[in-house]
This record gives structure tokens, sequence and C-alpha cells, in this order.
């Protein structure tokens, strides 16, 4: 999924 690199990124930020 495209997406997913996307929403990882968005995770390690939320995640931080």
């Amino acid at each position: 999924v495209l997406g997913n690199r996307y929403q990882s990124k968005l995770l390690e930020i939320i995640d931080a």
C-alpha cells in the first residue's frame, strides 16, 4: 500500500 509508508511516518511523529 502506498499510504502505508505515509501512515508509518505519521505514526512515528505522533508516537514521538
